[in-house]
């Protein structure tokens, strides 16, 4: 999931701090403070609460996000160290399974899109419904713009067939769409949320670890780690922490749930393109 990129759309003042967020996490990375460590009892200059407790920026530690995060952070964990994602840092993944995956997430992506669609008509607030209205576009814009990115690799080393939804592919769009439909509105939007802070987070972890020249995915990773996708995904966890803040402990425990299943998928869905995982039978 990445958020279209506009450039127009940052003030200097947001740009600043957003990079000033970023050097903070590549120096944790880099082996400073540790981005999933234990909680330190300091903050420096210009560091937000979060950053100051090894938490993203975007997680609000006394909210509903930071009790999803650190839940779910132990599958967090081994996608940053997954084959896949290793590959794309130093550029030796096999560009057939790069050329694999993009034609599973533009199927998953087209399929986030709707789940998105039928979320947003059940959120109470009309700025609410117009907040992922937006997020709708951006999903449907991406996926053209990895489309276009990727094409001719797609075009050259997988067969000019239709794609068809891989197993986890289909597990995953099955899982949201069948919670944005049933669940509680809380607990849909906790299930799309994934998508937002995982790829936001990976991405900032690739932009620190990346092979800096001739490395074949640096259009990728620079979408992913784009200060417009860090400002879209601070809104999807907003808009997650205000909903839960005014729902019952139980619904927040089953929004929680949702997002650490959402998460284990995430790091299937690696894991699939990393197979190209196909169907059986």
């Amino acid at each position: 999931m990445i958020a279209q990129k506009d450039f127009r759309g940052l003030a200097m003042k947001q740009k600043n701090i957003s990079r000033r967020r970023f050097l903070c996490s590549a120096a944790a990375l880099a082996g400073g403070l540790s981005l999933f460590g234990p909680s330190v009892a300091f903050a420096s200059p210009g560091m937000t609460c979060a950053e100051s407790q090894g938490l993203p920026a975007f997680i609000d530690p006394r909210g509903w996000s930071g009790e999803a995060w650190r839940a779910a952070l132990p599958v967090f964990k081994k996608i940053l160290v997954h084959p896949f994602v290793a590959g794309l840092a130093d550029g030796t993944l096999p560009q057939d399974v790069f050329a694999y995956y993009i034609r599973q997430d533009a199927l998953y992506l087209e399929s986030y899109a709707r789940t998105m669609s039928a979320i947003a008509v059940r959120l109470p607030r009309q700025e609410q419904r117009d907040l992922m209205t937006g997020f709708i576009k951006d999903t449907l814009a991406a996926e053209r713009y990895m489309h276009e990115l990727y094409q001719s690799m797609n075009e050259k080393l997988l067969p000019p067939v239709p794609a068809k939804a891989s197993p986890t592919c289909q597990l995953y769009m099955s899982y949201e769409a069948r919670l944005a439909a049933t669940a509680s509105v809380e607990v849909a939007c906790a299930v799309i949320l994934p998508c937002f802070t995982v790829y936001q987070q990976t991405g900032a972890h690739l932009l620190a670890a990346r092979k800096k020249h001739g490395n074949p995915y640096k259009d990728w990773i620079d979408a992913y780690a784009d200060p417009s996708f860090d400002k879209a995904t601070r809104a999807a966890v907003a808009l997650c922490d205000e909903l839960a803040a005014a729902t019952t402990p139980a619904v927040r425990e089953q929004m929680t749930e949702a997002y650490v299943e959402a998460t284990r998928m995430e790091w299937m869905f690696w894991d699939s393109a990393w197979k190209k995982e196909s169907w059986p039978v």
